[in-house]
């Protein structure tokens, strides 16, 4: 749904170039009910509200957002609420108003979740954000060896909640 979203921001896009980044692995479908309406037109969104109060907001974009679900699923059964944002264009979500910025971020400590370098990440994680992601480059391997050889799991988004309460 969220490819499909993007691809209808890009064939409309006059001002500027539009570049899709996707995932060659196989990825479980994202369910989501919310009407006609394209999400990620403001550039972020809400996957999965914190059940209880919002202790952290775990944001991803594509791929990772599935783990950033393993993540909140195993923190919840410890009674710990997060919330899951899924953020396919930062560009796009800095040109919402504060409000809705907040919304979709929170106030609470976030943990970004990416399997690429960090850059640009602090625009969302700001000063008491963690970033879960890729700190080198050159590395080929299976999809699960490689996240795992980067410590981009579930369990690492859980470490990194946990450490910021």
């Amino acid at each position: 749904m969220e490819t499909a979203e993007c691809w209808d921001i890009a064939m409309h896009h006059k001002d500027g170039p539009v570049l899709l980044v996707l995932s060659r692995q196989a990825m479980p479908a994202l369910p989501r009910d919310h009407g006609a309406e394209n999400l990620s037109a403001r550039g972020g969104y809400i996957v999965k509200g914190a059940t209880g109060a919002r202790r952290a907001t775990l944001i991803a974009t594509g791929s990772e957002v599935s783990i950033a679900i393993k993540a909140q699923a195993m923190l919840a059964a410890e009674g710990i609420g997060v919330a899951v944002a899924s953020v396919p264009s930062f560009e796009l979500l800095a040109r919402q108003d504060h409000g809705y910025r907040m919304e979709v971020l929170g106030e609470a400590p976030r943990i970004g979740i990416e399997a690429a370098s960090g850059f640009g990440w602090e625009r969302l994680l700001g000063d008491n954000g963690t970033f879960i992601g890729m700190h080198g480059f050159g590395a080929s391997a299976p999809e699960a060896d490689l996240y795992k050889h980067f410590g981009i799991t579930p369990e690492a988004a859980v470490a990194a909640v946990k450490a910021k309460l």
